[in-house]
């Protein structure tokens, strides 16, 4: 072999090792694009832990909220127990950040991306009703992040599914109990018998019944529009299925709902852009 060929085989074969490094590199910094890896292939859906574990995620653990949601040691292991999970996992961990004060029963808070939050609760409550109640945040955040989600899994179910725009009327009810009990409490009195006297007040038990939500009922209308033939079409009803199911797993806060518990009772009803849309 002469000098020449041998510079040239040298060449080639640098340059095909920077590309293989190259394309590792935005694996692994952008693992969720789903035009250079693969999110979206074939006839399904493929997560970063489908694609590097080669298992699926949602919901694998099922957790109870109560009455050890007050456990310390849950969160603190909680990195731990995603590293378990998957080496890798622990690059992929998307933070979020809020910071807000409280006067009275409002609060008023900014997040990390700079949108500014108010919440209160109504004058029957000990508030002034100035902002939306926490509780129904909750359920603005399951709309909005079941929207965005459903975009997100229409696009790469195949067929594609093509939506247009979706309406949501979703309603939720939880135990007040959970909130407002009190417990028997024994409290010693300053009276001239020095008698004790059993007084209803919070002590050091937790309520019986969880106050979180306990389920979650409603309907989502998503509306779909023609694929490339441009004309409107209806999807089947296991197309509608594998959306509502993709979806409510990958949502984040459908998922922690879920997890919690909730009972999720949200039916999908499926229409075409043609049928009259009216918000809930």
């Amino acid at each position: 072999m002469n000098l020449p060929s041998f510079l040239h085989l040298l060449v080639m074969s640098l340059l095909r090792s920077v590309a293989a490094l190259s394309r590792a590199h935005r694996r692994h910094i952008n693992p969720d694009n789903a035009s250079s890896n693969g999110a979206c292939r074939g006839g399904g859906l493929l997560t970063f832990r489908e694609r590097v574990a080669g298992r699926p995620i949602p919901n694998r653990h099922s957790y109870s909220s109560h009455p050890h949601a007050h456990d310390d040691s849950r969160r603190d292991d909680a990195d731990a127990d995603v590293r378990r999970d998957d080496d890798d996992a622990v690059h992929y961990l998307k933070r979020y950040s809020v910071s807000g004060t409280g006067r009275k029963s409002s609060t008023s808070m900014t997040t990390n991306t700079g949108h500014v939050i108010a919440t209160d609760v109504p004058i029957k409550m000990g508030g002034e009703d100035s902002a939306p109640q926490p509780v129904e945040y909750l359920l603005a955040s399951l709309i909005g992040c079941t929207q965005a989600t459903a975009m997100f899994v229409s696009r790469c179910m195949r067929p594609r599914l093509y939506i247009d725009g979706m309406n949501f009327d979703v309603h939720a009810y939880r135990d007040e109990r959970g909130s407002l009990s009190m417990v028997p409490s024994t409290s010693s009195t300053s009276s001239t018998s020095s008698s004790s006297s059993s007084i209803m007040t919070m002590g050091n038990e937790l309520p019986s019944i969880p106050s979180r939500l306990l389920r979650v009922y409603g309907t989502v209308t998503v509306y779909f529009k023609g694929g490339r033939g441009g004309s409107d079409s209806i999807v089947t009803k296991e197309q509608l299925s594998m959306l509502r199911m993709q979806t409510e797993a990958r949502c984040p806060i459908a998922n922690m709902m879920h997890s919690s518990g909730c009972v999720m009772d949200v039916e999908w009803v499926a229409k075409t852009v043609g049928e009259e849309r009216t918000s809930s």
